[in-house]
C-alpha cells in the first residue's frame, strides 16, 4: 500500500466552524477523502485536536515522511503515525490530523481492493472469514431526541438521549410526542446545539423518565 500523495484543506462543518478534510491517493490511483468532526464539548481523556491551520502545517511536514512510503497494512500506517507523534495525547501531530489520514487511507485502500468500506473493515477485523460469506445488515437508526451537557440548558450531564428506531417515521413520532409532552408540562420546547429538546431544570433521571 504505497501512499502516492497526501493533501489537506479547511472545510466548514455543520456548526459553521472550520475543520479539516484530507485526501490520500495510493500508488494505483485509488483515492480516499475524510473530514473530521469537531464538537463543542471535549471528553476528559480526549486527544488533542489542532486548529485546522495548524493541522495543515503538520501535514505539510508529514509529506516527506509519508509520500512514496510502502505500508504493509492500515495498522502499519497507524502505528507509524503514533510513533511519529510520540505523545500520549497526540499533541504533536494532532488526533484530528492523524485520524483524517487514517480514515482517508482506509477509504482509498478499500477502493483499491474493490471493496465497500464496511467490507474492508470486516476483512481487517475478521481475516479468517471471507467477505463473501457474511450477510451484512444495515445498522438500526439512532435519532437524537433530548440533549444535555454542554449541548443543552438543563441539569443533565449526559450529552445525548437517543431513540433506537427502525425507520425515520418512528423517530419523528417519538420526537413529536416528546415535544407535545413538554408543552403539556409547560416546559420550553427550545432546542439545544444539535436540534434536540433540552428542558431547563431536568436532570438525567427526569429526562429518561420523560423519554
Amino acid at each position: 500500500m504505497i501512499i502516492k500523495s497526501i493533501s489537506i484543506r479547511k472545510i466548514l462543518n455543520s456548526a459553521a466552524t472550520y475543520t479539516i478534510e484530507t485526501t490520500i491517493t495510493l500508488g494505483d490511483g485509488s483515492t480516499g477523502i475524510a473530514s473530521i468532526a469537531g464538537g463543542i464539548s471535549k471528553g476528559t481523556n480526549e486527544v488533542t485536536s489542532l486548529e485546522p491551520d495548524e493541522s495543515i502545517k503538520r501535514v505539510g511536514g508529514l509529506k516527506n515522511e509519508l509520500e512514496g512510503k510502502d505500508f504493509k497494512s492500515l495498522k502499519d500506517l497507524d502505528e507509524y503515525l503514533i510513533r511519529l507523534d510520540g505523545t500520549a495525547q497526540k499533541s504533536k501531530l494532532g488526533g484530528n490530523t492523524m485520524l483524517s489520514i487514517s480514515i482517508a487511507t482506509t477509504k482509498a485502500h478499500a477502493k483499491s481492493l474493490n471493496l465497500e468500506v464496511y467490507e474492508y473493515i470486516h476483512m481487517l477485523l475478521n481475516p479468517d472469514i471471507p467477505v463473501s460469506e457474511v450477510e451484512f445488515r444495515v445498522p438500526q437508526m439512532m435519532m437524537l431526541i433530548l440533549e444535555g451537557g454542554l449541548h443543552g440548558d438543563g441539569l443533565a450531564s449526559i450529552q445525548e438521549f437517543m431513540a433506537i428506531v427502525d425507520n425515520v417515521d418512528r423517530g419523528l413520532e417519538i420526537y413529536k410526542n416528546v415535544k407535545g409532552e413538554l408543552r403539556r408540562l409547560n416546559k420550553s420546547t427550545n432546542v439545544g446545539a444539535e436540534g434536540a429538546f433540552s428542558p431547563q431544570g431536568y436532570d438525567n433521571d427526569q429526562i429518561l423518565s420523560l423519554l
